[in-house]
Order: C-alpha cells, then structure tokens, then sequence
C-alpha cells in the first residue's frame, strides 16, 4: 500500500504494525543466538571462557561490539527461562528490544523465582511504560519484593565502577564516570553547576553545558575550583578555540590535529602521492614507507582473489552437501593460499629488511619491529575489535614454537581476550597470508578478511 494514500489512522496502524514486525524479526534472531550458543555449549563444557567465544562469534557475525553481542547472548539465555511473560510479549509485537533489555537488566540477576513472579506482575506495565519509566518501576518494585536483592545489586555495582573513554567520530571523546554512587554523582554535577551558572551571571558567553564540561576539564588536572573559574574567564589556549570569555593578553593559535591518510589505497595516484615521505610520528623512514604502501596495495588485490577462492570453496561444499564439513575446508583452502605464497613472502621479508633476512632471530620482536605492525593495524586484528594496536599482544599468527617467523608477515596486534581465548582455540582459525593480510575462520566456515587498515 502507498503510504500516501492511507488516512492518519491507517498511517498510524501501519507504523505500529511494522514495529511489531521488527521487533518479531528480533525476537527470531535471539532464538537463532540461543541456538547457536547451545550447540557450542554442547562441544565443551561451559566456562566463561566458553562464553566469550560465544559473544567473540556472535559479534563478528553480526557485525557488532562484542557488549552488544554479550547482550544478545544474555537475553537469549534469560528471556526464554527466566522471563517467559516478557519473551511472550516480545515474540508477539507487544514489546519492542529495548523495554525487554530493561526487564532483563532489572530481574536478570535475581532469584528465578522472584524474577518470574516481578515478570507476571508487571508485564502491562511493560507493554504501557516508555523505557526510562519501566526502568524506575522495576528498581521500586525490586526494593519493595527484596530489599536485601537490592541493597547487593547496589553494592555490586559500586565495586565496578570506572572511568571510560568513548571516541566520537568528529576528534572527540566521551570522558564518563561509570556506577558512580547517585547522591556524590549529583552532587558533582550540581557543584559544577553552581560555579557555571554564576559565571554565566557574569557575563560569559558559552553555554551552561559548555562551562560545565571546562570546568570539569580543569578540576580532572587537578586545577582547585575557584582557581579552575579563574582559568576559565582569564585563558583562552585550552583544549578547545571557541572561548569567548575575557581574552588573554597574548595572541592564541587554533589547536589542529594531523590529516590523517584515507585505509584504502588502491591506484598509482595514491601510491605515487603516499611514498613522498614518511608520515608524520610513525617511525619509518622514506624507503620503509615505500615498502609499508606496496605491501598495503598488495594485500588489498590478494585480499579480493582470496575471497573469491574462498567463495568458490563454499559454493562447491553446498553443492556437495558438505556444508558440515565448511569449517575445516575452508579452514584447509585458506592454508593452502598461504603455503602457495610461503615462497613469495619470503622474497618480499628479506628484499625489505634491512639486513636481506627473513625476520628477527628471537622471539621478541624488537621496538621497530612492534611500532610498524602498531602502525599497520592500529588496533585489535579481530574485526569488530577496537583496542588500540600500542595495548594489544604482539602476537605471532603462526606459533614461533612451530616455525613462525618474527617478521613482519606473521606478527599481528591481538588484544589479550581474543588473543588467547579465541585465536588459540583449536575450533578459530587465524593465518596470515601476506604481511597485514589476514582471514579468519570461524566454527561455522564463515571467514572475515581483515587488510591494513
């Protein structure tokens, strides 16, 4: 039907209609993620590290943060068992992702009794409350049914309380105190509050919102409050350039950070423009620049014809009906792409190396060495993995122990987690074809190419 055409109520019902779809569809892939969890649970005995291979599979399937993935193993394992009223209402459009994620946040953790029993009671509430008020319902109703529940989830809480740093996409970042208790949290804010709102009295010209966030600034480098509003009206050569409190005596420079090069770099243009000279703090003079770009184009043409191949090894293991097999023949397929370059690689290693050999002679790899694989891949080789390469293990793809090179072509940063219990796991695949090239095999066949990036 032509949306257009619908009168405000039909228009309405329509929305409405394709919520309940959408939510039915994820109801479907948590069915689906509770699937798959069971039969990897029934291969080895559940562990948290059994888990975390889980959520590790679940994330680089569906392309999401491994949190996120670790949510939808939760809510498949809990709504089902613990939740039935809630799984109900979601599986039938009654109540979208987000509520549910609320009822399982709020009873998850409790007796499964007492859980079941909150669940039945406050169902229609559920279904009628936005998600911040469910939320405040379910924290009541918890207090009132088990004081004790609550008083421990608090304390537990509390005891993980951190601080976190979120990279926006516009050269910011989120600085936030998490699990903070509430009463020293809204203190904190109100405090910052107060000085902001009487330096707006006087006259400043940035937002509330935009003094509360310098002040904050100043007091986490442990400037004292009133010295910290004194900074703000008298400075202006802080973090940010948009200042418009009383100026500095002296002239104040825009703060700029470095243009960074674009992943992808696939044409002469691009190559002959990137090898005039060594980037900027990367530790790699004019002639291992050349070599870092080449490698980089290479990888990105042997990435595409790997895929191809790998696809056609798929193609052909669903027209056999060998489907249950796809792990291990992709798995073997992507090896023998490797031993085909062994003698390609080694050509390359020494051409490169300083002292035309294949690799250094320990196990060790030495700084140089471990700042140009941390300038290939600036974080974590499994794809949906942000840490950042300078925090991550300097790991050998092919064990040193079973004739890895420490080389360039089999060293990749690989943070601790999927390190040792995903990548070391014997059901994972990892193998490096080309220097900064690698593919990922999964348990179920499917494979994730990842290139310099």
């Amino acid at each position: 039907t032509e949306l257009p055409t619908l009168s405000d109520r039909e228009l309405v019902d329509a929305i409405e209609a394709a919520r309940r779809q959408a939510t039915w569809a994820q109801s479907l892939m948590l069915e689906g993620v509770a699937e798959l969890a069971r039969r990897r649970y029934g291969h080895e005995p559940y562990d948290s590290d059994t888990h975390r291979r889980i959520c590790g599979e679940v994330s680089i399937e569906l392309t999401v943060p491994t949190g996120q993935a670790e949510e939808l193993v939760v809510m498949a394992d809990t709504l089902p068992t613990m939740l039935p009223n809630t799984w109900a209402a979601l599986r039938t459009g009654l109540l979208d992702y987000d509520r549910a994620r609320v009822m399982v946040d709020g009873l998850g953790t409790l007796d499964p009794a007492l859980a079941r029993q909150l669940d039945a009671d406050l169902i229609g509430e559920a279904i009628d409350a936005t998600k911040t008020q469910l939320r405040h319902r379910l924290a009541r109703a918890i207090k009132q049914a088990d004081p004790a529940a609550h008083a421990e989830r608090t304390r537990r809480a509390k005891t993980e309380r951190r601080v976190e740093v979120w990279d926006n996409d516009d050269d910011t970042c989120d600085l936030v105190g998490r699990n903070l208790a509430a009463a020293d949290a809204h203190a904190i804010r109100n405090r910052l509050t107060a000085a902001a709102q009487a330096m707006k009295a006087d006259g400043d010209l940035r937002t509330i919102d935009q003094i509360r966030a310098d002040l904050h600034h100043d007091l986490l480098r442990g400037i004292p409050l009133p010295d910290a509003v004194q900074h703000l009206i008298t400075d202006t050569s802080g973090p940010v350039n948009w200042r418009l409190a009383t100026p500095a005596t002296g002239p104040t420079a825009p703060v700029t950070g470095p243009t960074l090069p674009t992943a992808r770099t696939t044409d002469r243009m691009r190559l002959n423009y990137d090898t005039r000279g060594a980037r900027a703090g990367s530790g790699t003079d004019a002639a291992q620049e050349v070599s870092i770009v080449a490698e980089r184009v290479i990888a990105e043409a042997l990435a595409e014809v790997a895929d191809q191949q790998l696809t056609a090894v798929f193609d052909r293991a669903r027209a056999e009906g060998q489907m249950d097999r796809l792990a291990r023949l992709i798995g073997d397929a992507a090896q023998a792409m490797r031993d085909a370059l062994t003698g390609t690689v080694d050509t390359w290693c020494r051409a490169t190396s300083q002292n035309a050999r294949h690799g250094h002679p320990r196990y060790r790899p030495p700084a140089a060495l471990q700042r140009l694989i941390q300038h290939r891949h600036t974080t974590c080789v499994y794809p949906t993995c942000n840490r950042r390469s300078i925090h991550c293990d300097i790991d050998h793809t092919q064990p040193y122990d079973n004739g890895g090179h420490t080389c360039k072509c089999n060293l990749a940063p690989l943070c601790r987690a999927h390190h040792r219990i995903i990548k070391q796991h014997p059901d994972w695949k990892l193998i490096q074809l080309w220097p900064g090239l690698l593919v990922w095999v999964t348990p179920t066949g499917i494979w994730h190419i990842v290139t310099p990036r």
